[in-house]
């Protein structure tokens, strides 16, 4: 607008106020009316070209305010480094006026400020400070002072004679003529225009009004909520109600969600540190409001961290928002002038701690990794692929300068060989290469992702470097003499195969060759998934192999062959539901790998990669110390549905052909010694008229009973479910599917989604039936959004045990019995149980 008015500046901008808008119209015809706007390019228009920073005494000293007060205030910005910091002014909000005189100029408090407001000001000003003052719109102020109706244009003249350079307007004592607000705003805004002395307007209607859709012809920020109190509830709700106001904030006019509590006592250290962060992130006024003079050392570090200020000043002027919010996490970000994102991953949960995974593609980051800054410590992270947060503590926040980058930038000066040939700095972390190396005089590091061949400079070819082989799972097909091996791959395989014998044997080994592929999520391409399968094993037989090709190098194994089908030899299964790769999946984990289970059985959610497809590799190679030795088999839960389930599906393998299968099904049955397992679909159709419901009805009567006496089906969302979360969600797969597999005498259900743990008696149609199915909810293996605590109350009659922990659950068959005890992850046995055989 500024550059469409320059050419006929002389003409048409004359009129215009300093720094505001008028409206010239010309007619040319009855049929056209051309407007024409124009702001004049006067130094008004400068103002708050960043959010205004400073303090204000409302918050701290409410009505308390005095000379004395704002003196002390004062020096204390001064000397505490708030100044330097960028704080600038010094505001007295309400209780400073008493009266008007004869000529209707407001008067100050004559036993509070004794020496009038201009000495104030001028004390303000010869400490390179600036003065601000509070009025409102109406009859009165908010705790009953003259207000500013119908003396707008004598308060700016007066706050201007005396040196104010911010002057906040209130909205109490309103009339009901008065109820639009841009009417009065507007008499305030133009009369401060018109003393000509650049005068900061903040206007405050409570957000009432939606100042933000008018706001920014009148004034250089508008409240966009009620009052802030100094708690974590206002603060948030705050921060909630603004956060999606971004495109009204800019240079010259912010939304604000009130002033800083920061320092009054009111919360803790790291919830004030989410609030500086989220008013940063909003672009919001920083505003304090505590007790300068007297603030510790902890409220002084939150204030005056001046990286956290720069993302709140940044000369970009794009407010954020918030992003991306998921079982109480939450990410708040905004762009930056240097191509960079400031990213506040806050925990939002009044107890829980939570460990977060979010993909850089919520900050706008598609290609590659980036660089990251925590900005509360003080520290670069490094190199990132993405935002991954371990232990985030209630209403806790981390906050990150995130700098998209190849990680050439930042290493091309690492000597590869050197590092690779010292074991102790490299660190193999889930399928990540993190390298540590000496630059100068500081220690920087930087995980390589798979898919880097040669970032720097160095040999990557050999079985440590990135083409190497990894992320071995096996999969039982069915059948005892068969055995299926997957692996990934970042290089391009060259006569890929696995290679087998039995265990101790001399001779040769098999070699059967292996498919490979890749697939493409958005600009995400994996690396090669490879398949093969091992033929002619003898059951119960343990067996050594190695995969890879001549490129990749070799990786190796070893595992026990499934058991005949119908073998009466004991059995152990290991089962585990939303497992994901925390800190808690981990020693889930362990747990399992103690237990040398003969086959595990995942009841869905399994990696939580969601939309972020690396995370798949890094939880390939967490669960690989087990999936290596023992087949792994998994049912999709709620988590696996990106992509339309392409990911998984790609890369997990699912036994189709031992009981005829669709092709692209992600439901099955297998035998495996003298167990028929069933893993159902809960994400798709179960209807009567679905795919899935007519396979089952026709598998239920190809069971073989006497040769598979147990059977054990696996599905994600429970049906019988006592605990808060999640209530009714697989009602009506119970309703279309429960009487098919009653009619196969399932014994038991293993099911996840609630994180938590219960257990049914046998049930059937709600009600309990000594040949029904035992349901078992399994989904505390660990996941990324913490337990599920809240039980319903009394216990529904079905509910036989249940508790809030993290663990997984071990089958034992043996003969006529199934003993299945679930094992919390500090090795306790909290339930133990057997089911009898049918007869």
């Amino acid at each position: 607008r500024a550059r469409f008015c320059a050419p006929f500046a002389s003409f048409l901008c004359s009129p215009c106020r300093p720094g505001r808008t008028v409206f010239l119209s010309m007619t040319k015809t009855p049929l056209l009316l051309l407007a024409i706007m124009c702001v004049a390019v006067t130094a008004t228009q400068n103002l708050a070209a960043t959010p205004p920073m400073g303090w204000n005494s409302w918050n701290r000293f409410a009505c308390n305010v005095s000379d004395s007060l704002i003196r002390s205030t004062a020096d204390a910005m001064v000397e505490s480094g708030m100044h330097a910091a960028g704080y600038e002014f010094v505001n007295i909000d309400d209780c400073w006026q008493v009266s008007r005189d004869g000529s209707g100029r407001v008067v100050a408090d004559p036993e509070r400020f004794p020496h009038g407001i201009k000495a104030v000001a001028d004390y303000v000003h010869a400490k390179g400070l600036k003065l601000g003052i509070y009025t409102c719109a109406g009859t009165e102020t908010c705790q009953g002072r003259p207000g500013s109706f119908q003396h707008a244009k004598i308060d700016a003249e007066t706050y201007a004679a005396w040196g104010v350079d911010y002057v906040k307007e209130d909205w109490c004592f309103t009339a009901k003529h008065m109820e639009d607000p841009r009417e009065q705003y507007t008499l305030m805004s133009n009369a401060l225009a018109g003393t000509e002395r650049p005068i900061v307007f903040s206007l405050c209607d409570w957000g009432v009004k939606e100042p933000w859709l008018w706001g920014r012809s009148i004034a250089n920020m508008w409240r966009t909520t009620p009052d802030i109190r100094d708690s974590w509830d206002s603060m948030t709700a705050n921060a909630d109600a603004t956060a999606g106001l971004f495109r009204y904030a800019g240079p010259g006019g912010w939304n604000d969600p009130d002033m800083l509590e920061v320092g009054n006592g009111g919360m803790t250290a790291d919830e004030y540190r989410v609030h500086m962060s989220l008013w940063a992130i909003l672009a919001a006024p920083l505003i304090a409001g505590n007790d300068i003079a007297n603030m510790d050392a902890e409220t002084r570090s939150i204030l005056l961290n001046t990286e956290v200020i720069a993302v709140n000043q940044d000369v970009l002027g794009k407010a954020g928002t918030k992003v991306f919010a998921e079982h109480g996490v939450e990410l708040w970000a905004r762009p930056l002038a240097d191509g960079s994102r400031a990213a506040a991953i806050v925990n939002r949960n009044p107890s829980v701690v939570k460990d977060v995974h979010i993909p850089l593609s919520s900050l706008g980051i598609t290609h590659g990794g980036a660089f990251a800054r925590d900005l509360w410590e003080g520290v670069e992270v490094g190199y990132v692929q993405s935002l991954a947060i371990g232990a985030l503590s209630s209403h806790a926040c981390v906050f990150l300068r995130v700098s998209p980058q190849h990680p050439q930038d930042r290493l091309w000066e690492v000597s590869m060989p050197d590092v690779l040939a010292d074991e102790s700095r490299v660190i193999r972390e889930a399928g990540i290469r993190r390298l540590y190396n000496i630059m100068g005089d500081k220690i920087v590091h930087a995980a390589l992702p798979l898919d880097i061949h040669r970032p720097v400079s160095g040999d990557f070819d050999s079985p440590a470097g990135v083409g190497r082989t990894e992320q071995l799972r096996l999969s039982s097909t069915g059948n005892a003499a068969e055995m299926v091996v997957q692996w990934v791959q970042a290089s391009a395989p060259k006569h890929p195969s696995v290679s087998y014998s039995p265990s101790g044997s001399s001779g040769a080994p098999e070699t059967v060759s292996a498919s490979c592929t890749t697939y493409t999520a958005d600009s995400y391409t994996s690396s090669y998934i490879c398949t093969a399968k091992m033929t002619g094993l003898t059951p119960s037989a343990e067996y050594d192999y190695s995969v890879g090709d001549t490129v990749a190098g070799a990786s190796s194994s070893s595992f026990v062959a499934a058991p005949a089908e119908g073998s009466k030899a004991p059995l152990l299964i290991a089962a585990v539901g939303d497992h994901g790769h925390t800190a808690n999946s981990t020693t889930t984990l362990e747990r399992m790998a103690e237990a040398n289970a003969s086959l595990v059985l995942h009841a869905g959610d399994i990696s939580y990669a969601n939309g972020y497809q690396p995370v798949w590799d890094t939880y390939g190679e967490l669960i690989a110390p087990v999936s290596a030795k023992t087949p792994w088999m998994t049912v999709p839960g709620n988590h696996e549905h990106y992509y339309s389930f392409h990911p998984y599906a790609t890369r997990y393998y699912f036994a189709r052909d031992a009981y005829d299968s669709p092709s692209d099904a992600l439901y099955y049955a297998f035998d495996y010694g003298p167990v028929h397992v069933i893993g159902l679909d809960s994400e798709s159709s179960t209807s009567a008229w679905s795919e899935q419901h007519r396979w089952l009805s026709k598998h239920v009567d190809r069971i073989d009973h006497a040769r598979t006496p147990w059977v054990i089906a696996m599905w994600h969302r429970p049906w019988y479910n006592s605990n808060g979360c999640h209530q009714g969600e697989g009602e009506q797969m119970r309703q279309d599917m429960e009487k098919l597999l009653y009619k196969a005498k399932t014994n038991l259900a293993l099911l996840g989604h609630v994180h938590a743990y219960e257990r049914t008696h046998p049930v059937m149609d709600n009600k309990l039936d000594k040949d029904g199915i035992v349901h078992m909810t399994i989904g505390n293996g660990g996941n990324h959004e913490g337990l599920c605590t809240g039980f319903i109350e009394p216990a529904p009659e079905y509910s036989a045990n249940r508790g809030a922990f993290f663990g997984h659950i071990r089958i034992a068959v043996e003969g006529s019995e199934m003993r299945i005890q679930s094992i919390a992850n500090d090795g306790s046995v909290f339930d133990d149980f057997t089911i009898p055989q049918r007869t």
